[in-house]
């Protein structure tokens, strides 16, 4: 008796009927009108991202060996964390004065694998150049933009800026990351994840906080999410730091304030670096007014609007909070805001539509990028400084002091202390130092600013400084070949003396 035997079905993907390609192998039809099967690709975000990452890798390798010496300061509390879990620039010695905990906290995540802080602050550069360029390409899909187009105008500014070159190592790239994913999220109606990022902004700097404020001002009726999400993000920080630190906030926000430069403040700053490195902040003020310049047509266009409002209201809120401090014009305190307003001038020439005016966006943007790769190579890197040495001059100085000894700096700590075999000491790496300040401050303070600062350091417990044998002295010479010297200032001569013992 024959049994029929049932057809063997082929699965979802197969058919019987299906032709024959040169393999031998049924193919799958393409349907009459749909696309074409093509070889599966990797998403543009994820393409970009890795090119990002390789751009941060290859900036960190022209500059990292000529960081400024705030940075090293990053890099001290980074090594400090990683290796033996303290807060500070040295293990036993708890100090507040890291400007950005999210910095620190990254840095130092990583420097726990790699045991190197210097070279965990190249691979944080790569992860940030990488979100960033994530955000750009997600920015510009939402926008109807190739993906490619404006990440390539965006990451070309962060990896040509003068200003942004003479940062690595601070939390000016990391914010310039966060402030882009927050305006792409925004432009999303992603109200919790905007608000987390505006949290993690809080946490790069806590002077930040305006431009999440400007993200919960355009989240319409859902702006409580955002407030919401960001309070959850940084207050458990805070908490922390308030209990075990004895203040919310870093000293430095207490520290900063109020201190000028003689005659030169944040307001005025430019023109101070105008005179001291034209061509550089040249370079600095184009893409910024171009940015400022195409603010109100993004705050105009209802769709892109919290593009706008994130990269260009948040840079001048930015601003204006620094001009509100009266702080010293320290040349990343501007990054935020020209770096925001740099991306916004990005992305606007990423967005031209018109074939004569796209050609000469693009043209512009590539003679900007090339006169400032050729400044940055014909300069003593990095582009700017306020420091009184280089970075090489002063870890020659750390190699001559005396091993395991405390040393007094002599007003710029961070190189020396982290190249140094021994402990160089001053008020941002011993709290004792600065207990006095914080103590007359917080009583100098009235209205509700008191109010708050008194707040902030409920559990301050001031203690003694730290005793030092030997301090580092400078003087001013004519010499050229002194050894400490950069185009910033008068070249220097330093000294070793001990100090006399406590009576």
């Amino acid at each position: 008796m024959l049994v029929p035997v049932p057809a063997q079905r082929t699965g979802a993907h197969d058919d019987a009927t299906a032709p024959v390609g040169r393999s031998g192998r049924h193919e799958r039809p393409v349907a009459p009108h749909g696309p074409a099967r093509h070889r599966a690709r990797l998403p543009p975000t994820l393409v970009v991202a890795a090119l990002g990452a390789l751009v941060g890798a290859c900036v960190f390798a022209a500059v990292g060996r000529a960081l400024v010496d705030d940075a090293y300061i990053s890099l001290d509390y980074a090594r400090t964390l990683g290796l033996s879990g303290g807060w500070g620039m040295y293990p036993g010695l708890t100090a507040n004065t890291a400007t950005s905990p999210l910095t620190v906290l990254l840095t130092g995540g990583v420097t726990a694998l790699t045991r190197d802080a210097f070279a965990a602050t190249g691979v944080v550069l790569a992860l940030t150049f990488a979100a960033t360029g994530a955000g750009l390409t997600r920015i510009g899909d939402r926008l109807g933009l190739p993906a490619h187009r404006a990440p390539a105008f965006g990451l070309s500014l962060l990896a040509t800026s003068p200003l942004l070159l003479s940062t690595v190592g601070l939390e000016s790239y990391l914010a310039l990351a966060l402030m882009t994913g927050l305006a792409e999220r925004a432009l999303a109606r992603g109200r919790w994840t905007t608000g987390v990022l505006a949290g993690l902004l809080v946490l790069t700097r806590p002077d930040l906080v305006v431009v999440g404020l400007v993200a919960v001002a355009v989240a319409g009726r859902g702006w409580w999410k955002v407030a919401l999400a960001a309070s959850a993000t940084a207050l458990p920080w805070a908490a922390w730091s308030w209990w075990v630190l004895g203040s919310a906030v870093p000293d430095t926000l207490l520290v900063k304030s109020g201190v000028r430069w003689g005659p030169w403040d944040y307001a005025n700053g430019p023109l101070l670096w105008w005179a001291k490195f034209p061509v550089a902040t040249a370079l600095i003020a184009v893409p910024a007014v171009a940015g400022l310049v195409a603010l109100p047509f993004w705050l105009r266009s209802h769709g892109p609007r919290p593009v706008g409002a994130v990269l260009g209201l948040g840079s001048l809120a930015h601003a204006g909070v620094m001009c509100s401090l009266e702080v010293a014009p320290f040349h990343w305190y501007y990054a935020p805001a020209a770096g925001g307003l740099g991306l916004l001038a990005a992305l606007t020439c990423a967005r031209a539509q018109r074939p004569p005016v796209r050609i000469a966006a693009t043209a512009g943007a590539a003679a900007l990028a090339v006169t400032c790769v050729a400044t940055a190579a014909g300069a003593v890197l990095p582009p700017l400084t306020s420091n009184w040495a280089t970075m090489a001059q002063y870890v020659r100085i750390a190699d001559s002091l005396p091993t395991g000894a405390t040393v007094e700096s002599p007003g710029e700590v961070g190189t020396l202390a982290y190249h140094c075999r021994c402990r160089v000491l001053d008020g941002l790496a011993d709290r004792g130092s600065l207990s006095p300040l914080i103590e007359s401050g917080v009583a100098a303070a009235t209205g509700p600013a008191g109010w708050l600062l008194r707040l902030n350091y409920l559990r301050f417990r001031p203690v003694p400084p730290a005793p030092r044998q030997y301090r580092i002295t400078t003087r001013v010479v004519r010499d050229p070949t002194a050894p400490m010297g950069t185009p910033w200032g008068p070249q220097r001569t330093w000294s070793l003396e001990a100090v006399p013992p406590a009576r």
